[in-house]
């Protein structure tokens, strides 16, 4: 029942600009998610949402990130 964040630059995006996070199939936990916004010009904040009781470790994978303006 944690969460943490993890900020990673986009060159190009702003405030309001729509974020999706692709993340891969071996980062998959059971009772977790992740989400993610733009949370400064040129950055994006991903954050994994345990919410288990226990405690869940994401595995390293290559996530990616789709930012679109409208």
């Amino acid at each position: 029942q944690t969460s943490s964040d993890l900020t990673i630059s986009v060159p190009g995006a702003a405030d309001g600009d729509v974020l999706v996070v692709v993340v891969p199939n071996a980062c998959v936990l059971p009772d977790s998610c992740y989400t993610g916004w733009v949370s400064a010009a040129d950055t994006a904040t991903v954050r994994f949402n345990n919410y288990s009781a226990a405690t869940q470790n994401p595995p390293s994978g290559d996530f990616r990130v789709v930012v679109t303006r409208f």
